[in-house]
């Protein structure tokens, strides 16, 4: 099977702050914030202030420990510029790679929430614990006529090729996938048996097993069981109740 090509951005130290403030823009959907701010003559990341509590956000690659030092300093720093004001205040340091345990007492000591950007990023959303919960819940509506078994997860892949019924041209697993990353729609279309369920399975594994942690996460539905849902973030909801997520919400 041919290698998919990456269409996704891996962290990098050149775009780590920029994903950050993506996955945080997501978390805290504020009108206005996000970019950097000076407070109290101290300059921070990236701040956003909802309703309730101000988001202060430090990122950084460095891995000594007098880095982080410095930077929750100046997080301890401006949270207390905003406490005088009267504002409910949360720090966060993220930084690129897994934190040592010398870089996590450091933010302990001084109350400020330490995160590698993939675990800010399962504050959002879990990816792992989707991928492990749908991948044990069954693809497709096709069932065992004797056992009533769906699914059939446990089934053995065997590569299935489609035709494109615009031009004729013959596409693998790899070439669909590819597809998707690059933001096309794809219908299968086959008759009772073919393989679409197992196909989709499949797509499902390959585009899971790509990213990084603030990649698009693939989304696996089973319409037998959302008949009559017209509203696609109940879809979601019963979706996520469906494969025993308690954070459905998110």
């Amino acid at each position: 099977m041919n290698k998919v090509k990456d269409s996704w951005r891996p962290v990098s130290p050149a775009n780590f702050e920029t994903e950050v403030k993506r996955v945080a823009s997501a978390m805290w959907p504020v009108e206005r914030g996000g970019g950097s701010e000076i407070i109290g003559g101290t300059q921070i990341d990236a701040v956003y202030r909802t309703e309730d509590i101000a988001h202060l956000i430090e990122c950084t690659i460095e891995r000594s420990a007098s880095k982080v030092r410095e930077d929750v300093n100046k997080l301890v720093e401006a949270r207390g510029e905003e406490e005088k004001a009267g504002r409910l205040c949360k720090c966060w340091m993220i930084v690129l790679d897994e934190p040592t345990p010398e870089q996590r007492t450091i933010a302990k000591s001084r109350v400020v929430t330490l995160l590698s950007i993939e675990e800010f990023a399962r504050k959002l959303i879990n990816k792992d614990e989707y991928i492990r919960l749908r991948m044990n819940h069954p693809f497709g509506s096709v069932a065992d006529p004797v056992s009533g078994e769906t699914g059939f997860n446990s089934v053995q892949y065997f590569p299935q090729y489609a035709r494109d019924i615009k031009n004729g041209q013959t596409l693998k697993i790899t070439d669909i996938v590819q597809a998707l990353w690059n933001g096309e729609t794809i219908c299968l279309l086959g008759d009772f048996g073919s393989g679409k369920s197992v196909s989709i399975r499949e797509v499902f594994k390959l585009i899971a097993r790509q990213g990084n942690p603030s990649s698009p996460i693939p989304i696996c539905i089973n319409l037998r069981e959302h008949w009559g849902q017209p509203d696609t973030s109940e879809v979601l909801l019963r979706h996520a109740r469906i494969l025993g997520i308690d954070s459905g919400h998110n």
